[in-house]
């Protein structure tokens, strides 16, 4: 019940179809949204591709008037490499492209260069093995760039002052269980998670990731 919730707000926040593609470079166990990209594509019968980084750009080109949507799951090392060939890739296509950087922290420079030149780049927030997604920028807007977006439905953020730091503190109904050593049974089943990560919430409920409680 929790990955097809999880696989629900990822399709609605990619908007994919049957005729989408998600575009993959990493291992699918990178991290959640890796691990979504693919069940997501078998729930909704899109297509999934794995390539290595150095032929994004060329794939997409080939493959750009075959797909309504083309979702690629990204990291720094295949921003990097993006960034390189952004111009190359034609404005029709720039229209159907979202990329999802995979929980990687970026400067609001970077996102605004990426977005500027047609690359529909957004970020996401989300503990991985404990709660996957609970935050997405759906909007895209000046307003939410820099954050992390707002929660995913039945997700409940607060911070909560430790060490005078306000780490985030979120409430999920994806929040993992607990199993005992035989991975048997359940010894512990709770729906919130104390982070170690400071946050910001805005007015409109938008959350930005300040860093880690043990950061200098």
């Amino acid at each position: 019940e929790q990955l097809i919730s999880t696989v629900n707000w990822y399709k609605k926040i990619y908007g994919v179809t049957s005729s989408s593609i998600i575009i993959s470079s990493l291992p699918t166990t990178y991290n959640f949204s890796f691990i979504s990209g693919v069940f997501q594509s078998h729930t909704i019968n899109c297509t999934y591709q794995y390539l290595t980084p150095d032929k994004i750009v060329q794939y997409i080109n080939k493959c750009k008037n075959t797909y309504d949507k083309i979702i690629v799951l990204a990291n720094p090392l295949i921003l990097e490499i993006l960034s390189e060939f952004t111009l190359d890739i034609g404005e029709e296509v720039k229209n159907k492209i979202l990329i999802d950087s995979g929980g990687a922290p970026l400067s609001t420079t970077a996102i605004k260069w990426f977005r500027e030149n047609g690359l529909n780049l957004r970020e996401g927030y989300g503990l991985t093995e404990t709660a996957s997604l609970t935050h997405f920028d759906i909007e895209g807007s000046n307003n939410s760039i820099g954050s992390v977006g707002i929660e995913m439905p039945g997700v409940f953020t607060k911070l909560i002052n430790i060490d005078n730091k306000p780490l985030i503190n979120i409430d999920s109904p994806n929040v993992g269980a607990q199993l005992d050593y035989n991975f048997k049974n359940i010894i512990k089943s709770h729906t919130t998670y104390q982070t170690e990560d400071i946050g910001q919430l805005d007015s409109s409920g938008r959350l930005t990731i300040l860093g880690r409680s043990n950061d200098c």
